[in-house]
């Protein structure tokens, strides 16, 4: 990612966070920037590296102390889960889909352990299939 524009997302960041009368807490203004913490990681940016832009820009804790990387890395994990969750209800929101017909499990009739296998086998590949659908 270039800098430069790094550098005017941070400090976009922090006009977003100083722009009410009252200081806001960081993690609500993450879910407005996380496309940028998103593209940032994706760039392979390091956190040392993040949080270092970030206190450039002038976004500090409520007690005045620079944000150490590992509490940004640990933010920008809650707010990207959160922004998961909230797609994952909208879409579940939606009208359902028509749902393919799924072929059943072939069950074995040589031991009940096996038949049990068997079904685990099967529930596993269906939620894989189910995960790369929703990423």
């Amino acid at each position: 990612m270039n800098i430069i524009i790094a550098k005017k997302h941070a400090q976009q960041f922090t006009k977003d966070l100083q722009g009410y009368s009252q200081p806001l807490t960081i993690e609500p203004i993450m879910v407005k920037h996380i496309d940028f913490f998103m593209q940032m990681r994706k760039s392979n940016v390091p956190w040392p590296q993040i949080a270092t832009l970030m206190s450039d820009a002038g976004v500090y804790s409520r007690s005045g102390s620079i944000i150490s990387p590992q509490h940004w890395a640990a933010m920008f994990s809650r707010t990207r889960r959160k922004c998961t969750n909230v797609k994952l209800q909208k879409d579940h929101d939606k009208k359902p889909q028509q749902v393919k017909q799924q072929t059943p499990t072939t069950t074995h009739k040589v031991s009940s352990n096996k038949t049990l296998q068997t079904d685990v086998i099967g529930r596993i590949s269906r939620a894989r299939h189910i995960r790369k659908k929703t990423q």
